[in-house]
């Protein structure tokens, strides 16, 4: 029992995630360059493995080409 999702709904889905990550984005750029991270920083984050710590490493790892970070993200069970 199965549903497709019609082409306008997917296009939807898809400009509302961008328009989110990009907003995220520019938050967090905003929080890093406010706390004195700029190009060549050293940046380790830890991450659950949830969605949460997901995105950001997600959205840092897209502003770590753009900011020149250096970025490890560090996981322990």
């Amino acid at each position: 029992m199965g549903t497709s999702l019609s082409p306008e709904i997917m296009d939807l889905i898809t400009t509302n995630k961008n328009k989110i990550v990009s907003e995220l984005e520019r938050h967090v750029k905003t929080a890093l360059v406010a706390n004195g991270l700029s190009h060549g920083s050293l940046l380790v984050v830890a991450v659950s493995g949830g969605p949460d710590s997901l995105a950001l490493l997600y959205v840092l790892n897209r502003l770590k080409k753009k900011m020149g970070l250096n970025l490890y993200g560090a996981h322990l069970n």
